[in-house]
């Protein structure tokens, strides 16, 4: 017995021989535009790091109490069990959020605010401060709201974070100018926790509130220019004031 040579399938003569092919079925045409590419394993370090990238626009959208390791493991694209494993807890995973971005932050001004010796010297610490922390305000929106957010509402493991890490770096900025009162750069009767207070407010509400003079005024401090400006006018008010 034999099959339709014009037959898409293998022609086969079914005689008493047994199965014998005397044609060949057409080749099956590719699927066209259909491609199967498969995702990229990521290490270990990188997985953490998409985690608490996750984490941090969850904690400061909704804060500590409203935020669900659920949905910050569906939105990372993890198992809920990785968290677990790397962060054992909410609470963990927000001290990872914000602690070592709070001790780079300290460190690097600890660099920055070193004891000044002139005015010259120390215009130009001020300058590459404001610089430097309107970088880090740019780069970490997400980190600072979370911290004004919790510190607005109390929460207690905010508060031990601020002790422990943040309330180092407003002591840096009094120690500068305690200092520059001490080398006689600047008068005497200055209160260096308010001159600290000054220049912490300047610096990291302007660039907080980026997003208001990129929107009505087309600047921004995503501009180095503007940045390098805002930061000469932030060290002449303090070294010279504004009356003539």
């Amino acid at each position: 017995m034999s099959l339709n040579r014009n037959s898409n399938i293998l022609i086969l003569d079914l005689g008493k021989s047994g199965f014998r092919p005397i044609g060949q079925a057409k080749e099956i045409p590719q699927m066209v535009g259909i491609k199967h590419k498969k995702k990229p394993e990521l290490s270990s370090e990188e997985l953490k790091a998409k985690i608490l990238s996750v984490a941090r626009q969850h904690f400061a959208r909704l804060g500590l109490s409203g935020v669900s390791l659920k949905d910050v493991a569906k939105d990372a694209e993890v198992a809920g069990s990785l968290i677990n494993y790397h962060f054992k807890d909410k609470e963990g995973l927000f001290r990872a959020c914000i602690e070592p971005f709070a001790r780079d932050r300290a460190q690097m001004i600890g660099r920055i605010l070193s004891d000044p010796q002139s005015a010259e010297e120390m215009r130009v610490r001020l300058e590459v401060f404001v610089e430097e922390m309107q970088v880090s305000i740019l780069k970490d929106l997400d980190l600072f709201e979370i911290v004004d957010r919790e510190m607005r509402t109390g929460n207690p493991l905010i508060v031990d974070l601020f002790k422990e890490v943040m309330f180092s770096t407003f002591m840096i900025v009094q120690q500068f100018f305690n200092r520059a009162i001490e080398n006689k750069i600047v008068r005497d009767g200055l209160d260096p926790v308010i001159l600290a207070t000054l220049l912490f407010t300047m610096t990291c509400d302007s660039a907080r509130k980026n997003h208001i003079g990129k929107r009505f005024m087309n600047i921004t401090f995503e501009d180095p220019e503007r940045r390098r400006k805002f930061a000469q006018h932030v060290s002449d008010l303090f070294l010279k004031g504004v009356m003539r």
